[in-house]
């Protein structure tokens, strides 16, 4: 693997922008886990077009908006795909052999060990912070707070007098 210095600097598409769109079209791919190849191939052009047709930037992105498969169509339809692959060929060429690479990677983390665990910790960390948050919402809706404040100044936090004794038994005791 090398890069070609000569190329990026002449490339329609910088990295940073291969970058989102190889990110953005294996976000668009990813289905509960799945690498959903057909759409990859389709959102990688269409978020290309996105870039590289930039007086109709949000014409296209409103179009990738209402799905992928559907902004395919409109713009191979519409001559935008056979229009992009004419004037840069070599950029696409070489966004798609980034993004194959990318593709391929992504697909062996995801199923590697690592990829399970931090799925998995993303998971549960999604579920502790909603648990969070609901208690956090259901404390100051249902006044906890003030109840537990109440329980508080009733004793609830109070020792036993045979609690206290235990304690102040030295360290040495048999008890």
């Amino acid at each position: 693997m090398s890069l070609n210095i000569n190329k990026e600097k002449t490339s329609a598409l910088s990295s940073a922008a291969q970058f989102d769109i190889i990110n953005f079209a294996i976000q668009a791919a990813e289905e509960n886990g799945f690498l959903n190849s057909f759409i990859f191939e389709r959102a990688l052009y269409c978020f290309a077009a996105i870039v590289l047709n930039d007086d109709r930037k949000d014409e296209i992105s409103h179009l990738v908006s209402q799905g992928v498969v559907e902004a395919w169509e409109k713009l191979v339809e519409d001559g935008t795909m056979d229009e992009m692959v004419k004037n840069y060929a070599e950029a696409l060429d070489d966004l798609s052999d980034n993004a194959q690479r990318w593709f391929e990677e992504y697909n062996k983390y995801t199923i590697s060990a690592r990829g399970l665990l931090n799925n998995i910790q993303e998971l549960s960390g999604s579920i502790v912070q909603n648990a969070a948050q609901q208690l956090r919402d259901a404390s100051s809706e249902a006044g906890v707070l003030d109840m537990l404040q109440l329980a508080d100044n009733w004793g609830m936090n109070n020792r036993l007098p045979m609690e206290q004794k235990v304690r102040e038994l030295p360290e040495d005791s048999l008890l």
